[in-house]
């Protein structure tokens, strides 16, 4: 029973040194609208020799979804007559309408016990509809007719039209103008192609290239020669042409059986030679200008005879 009282009085002892110590949540106001701001503020009282560990307030409130803190603001510090009085403000909002419990915080002393505050209730309403701001919905403002509104409605489909209508007309010129070309013969030269070929040969013998050596520019003139006749005979682009594309080009083309191979070999040799690249030997200095001198000659140009007009009168 000693040992009791004993404690008892070592009990009143240490509160009368240390003082009480609470903590105390209360709200400016316990009603807000949807997106309000309030004031939540949290008064901690503890003695002169005592303290609390301020707690993360975001982390103590997270179980709260609905409400959130937006900012925390400088504590203000009192001296009281039991000791020390410390308040500090936390600007809260919510977003979502209803009840909400704000719960007990936590708090940490400085000698390592844990004092909670009390619960706060908040009410948050939705925002009131104002009937008045519903309006019917007006009909719509038709403006007086301009004169602008008819270049939209009329001179751009008339423009349309002529555009039509000038494409149609050159594109029916274009095909009579080709028609009318196709229809024109290709007039051919003064001299037939076969005269010109063989006078450009006995002149190319007389110079005796092959004699001196000049070997690249003997199959040079020799291959010019005959691009040249197959161009004024055949009507085939040989000139400005390469050598795949003249033997393409013949292909169609009626002519003694036999040439068309030989002749083109002669070009893919010419072609070396002209370059530099093979020399030809002595069979083919024999043998080529013989060849391409019995091509033109069998294939000498013979007009057709002229149609003979009929007579209405020898059918009567």
């Amino acid at each position: 029973m000693r040992q009791i009282i004993i404690n008892a009085i070592i009990g009143l002892f240490s509160l009368a040194l240390y003082g009480q110590q609470t903590v105390t949540v209360g709200l400016d106001s316990n009603v807000i609208l949807v997106g309000d701001q309030v004031l939540m503020n949290v008064i901690m009282n503890h003695g002169d020799s005592e303290g609390f560990i301020v707690p993360d307030y975001q982390k103590a409130l997270s179980s709260l979804e609905e409400i959130e803190v937006l900012s925390i603001r400088q504590a203000d510090t009192m001296d009281t007559e039991s000791g020390i009085k410390v308040k500090q403000p936390l600007l809260v909002t919510s977003f979502d309408s209803g009840s909400y419990v704000i719960p007990k915080i936590p708090f940490r002393t400085l000698r390592g016990d844990t004092v909670f505050s009390n619960e706060v209730f908040l009410v948050v309403d939705p925002v009131p509809m104002d009937d008045n701001e519903l309006a019917d919905i007006k009909p719509i403002i038709e403006e007086e007719a301009r004169v602008t509104d008819w270049i939209h409605r009329v001179l751009i489909p008339m423009g349309l039209l002529i555009l039509a209508g000038l494409i149609f007309f050159l594109i029916k010129r274009r095909k009579k103008s080709e028609t009318v070309i196709q229809e024109i013969p290709k007039a051919r030269p003064k001299e037939e192609a076969h005269t010109i070929a063989l006078r450009k040969l006995d002149a190319l013998e007389i110079m005796q290239l092959l004699q001196k050596g000049k070997i690249k520019e003997y199959y040079a003139e020799l291959s010019l020669i005959l691009r040249e006749f197959l161009e004024n005979r055949f009507e085939v682009n040989a000139l400005e042409s390469v050598t795949g594309d003249i033997v393409r080009d013949l292909e169609p083309v009626e002519m003694v059986d036999g040439y068309k191979e030989h002749l083109g070999k002669f070009l893919g040799i010419a072609d070396l030679a002209k370059f530099a690249k093979v020399l030809p030997g002595e069979e083919a200095h024999l043998f080529y200008p013989s060849l391409i001198r019995r091509f033109i000659t069998d294939h000498v140009y013979v007009a057709p005879p002229p149609i003979e007009e009929e007579n209405p009168e020898d059918e009567i």
